[in-house]
C-alpha cells in the first residue's frame, strides 16, 4: 500500500530551499514576515484486482507575505520546486506533479498566494 498520506515530508522537503519558514497545516502565532504553510486536501485511488496501484493527491500550499512582489517571487519558487518533479522519494515513485489551481487574496494586511498541486504517486 502507498502511504500517501505523508506527503507532507515529501512538501517539506522539496520546500527547504526556499528561503522561508515551511509550516504543515498552520503557522505558529508568532510567524513572522513570508512564510509557507502546506496541507494535502485531497486523495483519490485507482485500484486494480490486485488493489491500489496509483494515486493522486492534492496539497495546497499557501503563500503569506506582507508584499505582493514578494508573495508572487515566493509562489514563482515553490512552484519550480514542486511541478513536474519526477522521481523517488522515500517510498513515493512520483510519476507527475501539476499545478490545478492558483489563487491570490489580501487578508489582515497580508497578500495570500494559494497554489494547488495534484500529485501522482505509483505503487
Amino acid at each position: 500500500m502507498i502511504n500517501t498520506l505523508n506527503i507532507g515530508s515529501f512538501i517539506s522537503h522539496r520546500l527547504t530551499n526556499i528561503g522561508v519558514k515551511v509550516y504543515p497545516i498552520i503557522a505558529d502565532n508568532d510567524a513572522k514576515s513570508t512564510f509557507i504553510v502546506y496541507r494535502r486536501n485531497g486523495l483519490s485511488s485507482n485500484l486494480c484486482k490486485d488493489g491500489i496501484y496509483q494515486e493522486t493527491v492534492s496539497v495546497e500550499i499557501t503563500i503569506v507575505s506582507p508584499t505582493y512582489s514578494t508573495s508572487i517571487e515566493t509562489a514563482s519558487k515553490v512552484r519550480r520546486a514542486i511541478e513536474r518533479y519526477r522521481g523517488t522519494y522515500d517510498d513515493y515513485n512520483i510519476d507527475d506533479i501539476f499545478l490545478t489551481f492558483a489563487d491570490e487574496q489580501y487578508i489582515q494586511n497580508q497578500y495570500i498566494q494559494k497554489l494547488t498541486f495534484d500529485i501522482i504517486i505509483t505503487n
